[in-house]
């Protein structure tokens, strides 16, 4: 389980004493999670929520394929097995929520699209359009930024369907008012869910100024920054050392009285205004790396060049095979391209290709035999028919069974990944001590007296320890903080820090006795937070060893600092 959403699942598990909603999903899903914890205690229910929707994105286009012509459920059925290799993994192996909002919001959108833009009648027609809505409204759910990347594909499919109805003079299957009824229901949903998130974070004091405070904090930690001499000036009249710069600029900033929002968006201005040195290399080198999209790329172009006759509809789809090139650039070149974005931005170009094939493909012509009845190339009778190569009739016998194999294998993954080990979400330290053996995790759960601070690479082996799947009991969360990162000056963090005496963030160290600080061994950041305690709070303070504690497990070696003030 990814970093973040272990973390996600934490907020919205119901052991935090103060209950609200995370930053990067919508309201109405974290209420919806929220909800399900407090009726339902053992379970993490943002892991379920995760899985089952990724689960229904791919079973979605595959029931669509058993529905669907053979010349057209091929296409369905190639999309589905991209999906398997290129995005399932991020959603059951790393289970990032930013690739499981890319997995629905994709499914969702080609077999909208697919339904209106073809005459095929299926009595569960209403079924599949409110099933590819739900997913489109969870892909924006999940995460907003995502599903706005998939917009340009669908808008481009929506525009070359309605330029082709236009400018036909046959009576075509597709429709304008088919369309933007079709479309009209998830925007409108989509258009509700933002007004009644923007609503929230708004109007509610505290989780606004958190909201605005991870805005700042976020450009210094996420983006490439400037060194410290080319803008020490600047810093000097903000009174921002060259060690606050390193630690501002190492996802450490939980000190309101140095790092505050203020603070934090005058160093961004700061950033904005000095150019970055520029060390990355082109996109298209960094592309070169990964030539096995580059391959499929070649092979979906290859494809559409004979199976596809309009040229017009070949200029769409290398337009769809260029966006992810002009998306993923972007991105690149403000010196943020993590692979959760990179990654379902080429899916969606895969299989929007494939889908174009889909819709302007046209099935083999019928041809005559020696009797004079027309055979089908793709029809049942073509299958049996004696005179057919044994290849051939393997293949035309395997096509209609293709997406029962796929969903098998959907099916086989999913429960292997998503069933085993999936709950676990215990309301008590004793449930926890009953499951986890961890020597660091022992280490905690028996001294709760003490506070405990983290840095970012601790904290993820101290989850790594737990369980990624795995969430901290009440105890243990009122007890733990972070020393930087999204979750800083977040009202759960604050009521919890009030609670335990540490609302100096890192000065705590050295102002509460009780207040440790877990470091792996060998991190550069005990020395910086040395010299910032030395530097804002006391010239006088140094830095214990007081334990170091050898995970078997993960091979993790942790330190526990204390600091003190020798003239204290």
């Amino acid at each position: 389980m990814g970093a973040d959403d272990w973390t996600i699942s934490t907020i919205l598990s119901g052991n935090n004493e103060l209950q609200g909603p995370c930053l990067f999903i919508n309201i109405l899903l974290s209420s919806i999670i929220l909800q399900l914890n407090a009726l339902s205690a053992g379970v993490n229910w943002f892991m379920v929520v995760e899985r089952v929707a990724t689960f229904c994105s791919v079973a979605l286009l595959l029931c669509l394929s058993t529905k669907t012509p053979p010349h057209n459920a091929k296409y369905l059925q190639v999309i589905s097995a991209l999906f398997l290799v290129m995005v399932i993994p991020g959603c059951l192996i790393n289970s990032n929520f930013t690739i499981v909002a890319a997995c629905c919001a994709i499914s969702g959108e080609l077999a909208l699209v697919y339904l209106v833009a073809t005459s095929h009648k299926t009595k569960r027609r209403l079924f599949l359009w409110l099933a590819s809505t739900l997913l489109i409204v969870f892909g924006f759910w999940f995460r907003a930024d995502m599903w706005l990347l998939t917009t340009p594909f669908f808008a481009l499919v929506i525009i070359c369907l309605w330029l082709s109805e236009k400018r036909s003079h046959h009576q075509s299957p597709w429709r304008a008012k088919r369309v933007l009824g079709a479309i009209a229901l998830p925007l409108v949903i989509i258009g509700m869910s933002y007004a009644g998130d923007a609503a929230f974070w708004n109007t509610q004091p505290e989780w606004h100024t958190w909201q605005e405070y991870n805005r700042a904090r976020s450009y210094l930690s996420d983006y490439p920054v400037p060194e410290y001499d080319t803008i020490r000036a600047q810093l000097d009249r903000l009174s921002i050392s060259e060690n606050d710069w390193w630690l501002a600029t190492h996802w450490t900033t939980a000190s309101p009285e140095v790092f505050d929002t203020a603070t934090l968006k005058a160093l961004d201005e700061i950033q904005r205004e000095v150019e970055s040195p520029d060390t990355a290399q082109p996109y298209a080198i960094h592309l070169a790396s990964r030539p096995h999209l580059i391959a499929l790329l070649l092979c979906v172009l290859a494809i559409a060049s004979f199976v596809v006759k309009s040229n017009g509809a070949k200029a769409v789809i290398c337009a769809f095979a260029i966006l992810p090139v002009v998306i993923n650039s972007y991105f690149w070149d403000t010196g943020r391209l993590p692979s959760r974005v990179e990654d379902p931005v080429w899916a969606m170009s895969f299989a929007y290709c494939l889908l174009f094939m889909c819709l302007y493909t046209q099935p083999s012509a019928p041809t005559q035999n020696q009797g004079g009845r027309k055979d089908s190339a793709s029809g049942a009778k073509a299958i049996s028919a004696p005179n057919k190569p044994w290849a051939q009739t393997v293949v035309a016998n395997l096509s209609p069974n293709a997406s029962l194999i796929l969903l098998s294998l959907l099916l086989v993954s999913w429960s292997a990944f998503a069933v085993h080990g999936l709950s676990f979400n215990p309301r008590s330290a004793k449930d926890s001590l009953d499951i986890k053996q961890s020597p660091i995790v022992q280490y905690v759960e028996l001294n709760p007296g003490n506070v405990f601070w983290w840095d970012t690479s601790s904290m993820e082996a101290y989850r790594d320890a737990f369980g990624s799947k795995g969430i901290p009991p009440r105890t243990l969360l009122a007890q733990n903080f972070k020393l930087g990162g999204w979750t800083t000056e977040s009202p759960q963090t604050n009521n919890a820090k009030n609670q335990a005496n540490v609302s100096l963030g890192i000065g705590s160290l050295i102002d509460n006795e009780k207040a440790r600080y877990i470091s792996l061994q060998g991190s550069a950041v005990t020395d910086h937070l040395l010299v910032f305690l030395q530097e804002h709070y006391n010239p006088s303070a140094v830095a214990i060893l007081e334990l170091t504690i050898t995970n078997d497990s993960t091979g993790h070696v942790f330190e526990v600092w204390r600091f003190v003030a020798e003239n204290a």
